[in-house]
């Protein structure tokens, strides 16, 4: 089993198991939004290594990233 699929695994387990809540260290740190961001910067770090050619998804997912990122200012935030 791959680091990434594990580091993926382990991060749906924490999710739907609210680890966050239950541990307060692993609460205090964030456990979950670390895991996430390990597991965009080995997405993106795999799809540089691995074809010579960018397939159409990794189009669609640097595409979806950047407009996630751009729009964050123009978002209102529900109860604020």
């Amino acid at each position: 089993m791959t680091m990434s699929l594990s580091l993926y695994l382990l991060f749906v387990i924490s999710w739907f198991l609210h680890l966050g809540a239950r541990l307060p260290l692993l609460g205090a740190i964030r456990f979950d939004l670390v895991l996430v961001c390990i597991l965009t910067i080995l997405a993106f770090k795999k799809g540089a290594e691995a074809a010579t050619h960018k397939a159409k998804t990794d189009t669609l997912l640097r595409a979806l990233v950047l407009y996630s990122i751009l729009t964050i200012p123009f978002v209102e935030w529900p109860g604020v």
